[in-house]
């Protein structure tokens, strides 16, 4: 499934494990979600990654862009537990990530088995 379709059944998903088809962004320290790169800026449509270190675990096993404000802005596939998240950034979460596959130039590159 993809962002949105996430999104839109939070109520039957949250707690559950999911995989989902999406571009990965990485701004600063932040990583999240999003179903298409025109929804890059919006965070109110997308998903927070809650992968502790994740900035450092993908340096070390995913090549990123050189300057610019995002690190990554790649296709990627991941599964974990989706869950709400009260803030003000970002409604919903996917907390243990068990899979996060990055494709760099439309290769796949592993970054959390």
């Amino acid at each position: 499934m993809n962002v949105y379709e996430a999104l839109n059944a939070m109520s039957d998903l949250s707690g559950k494990l999911v995989t989902i088809e999406a571009i990965f962004v990485m701004k600063g320290d932040v990583g999240y979600v999003v179903s298409s790169k025109d929804d890059i800026e919006t965070r109110g449509k997308a998903i927070y990654l809650d992968v502790p270190e994740l900035k450092k675990i993908l340096l070390a096993k995913v090549p990123a862009f050189g300057g610019g404000l995002y690190s990554y802005c790649n296709e990627a596939v991941i599964e974990g537990v989706l869950i709400a998240k009260a803030d003000d950034a970002f409604s919903s979460a996917l907390v243990e990530v068990r899979q996060l596959d990055v494709y760099v130039c439309g290769e796949r590159m592993v970054a959390i088995p």
